[in-house]
């Protein structure tokens, strides 16, 4: 069994929850309470499961395109999360930005799901992988706000986050994105992300997630976060 480092452990914690929740309600096609067992969730999902699970997995990210907080406590710390869709040259993808305190430790994360549809050789993101995408400025990133633009590249160690879960969600844990992490919590400030993948550049994935409301509460509670 794969041993996953610390810092995703909120991330995967919050995502498998939601995964596990929908595995459970698909396994009748009555509405009443089943009970599954670990095994079934190996098996990989029909055509149909896996567009209802894009809906619950929507529901459980809350409503697209508006941002909302995973955690907010004064003594634990906070996470603010907002959903997208990102698009590829093989369709769209499902993708979540999780902010984290503002200067903390990768305190900015990007998940997109359904990555068998994006194109990407998976290979170099595994956890076995040695993470060689960690190596490279593959992420493009664009912010917007009424006072400017901030543009830049990074890298981001992306691995899958949970080995046998379908579709495949990866983790990009963004470097060096401080000055982001101020902006976007600051409020109105747009960011676009363009992610290149390790074997071929030329496919990519663009996100992009909209502004917290500079005049939201969210705003206020994430000033002085620590």
């Amino acid at each position: 069994m794969c041993k996953f480092p610390v810092r995703y452990l909120v991330a995967i914690v919050t995502f498998v929850i939601g995964v596990s929740v929908v595995s459970i309600w698909h396994q009748s096609q009555t509405p009443q309470n089943v009970r599954v067992t670990s095994a079934d969730f190996l098996l990989e999902p029909t055509p149909q499961t896996q567009e209802n699970s894009y809906d619950e997995w929507e529901t459980y990210f809350g409503t697209p395109l508006v941002w909302k907080f995973l955690l907010n406590d004064d003594d634990y710390g906070k996470i603010a999360v907002v959903r997208a869709t990102g698009k590829t040259s093989n369709g769209n993808v499902r993708a979540k930005l999780k902010l984290d305190c503002p200067g903390r430790y990768s305190a900015t994360t990007v998940l997109v799901g359904d990555m068998e549809s994006s194109g990407f050789n998976l290979s170099s993101y595994s956890l076995n992988s040695g993470s060689p995408v960690a190596k490279k400025n593959l992420v493009e990133i664009r912010a917007v706000s009424p006072k400017g633009e901030l543009s830049f590249k990074t890298k981001a160690d992306g691995h899958i986050g949970y080995e046998n879960l379908h579709p495949t969600v990866i983790f990009f844990e963004l470097a060096k994105t401080k000055k982001l992490e101020r902006l976007i919590a600051k409020g109105s400030t747009e960011v676009t992300f363009v992610i290149h993948d390790f074997e071929d550049f030329q496919k990519t994935i663009m996100i992009t997630f909209p502004a917290i409301d500079s005049s939201s509460q969210m705003v206020r509670d994430l000033k002085g976060c620590r």
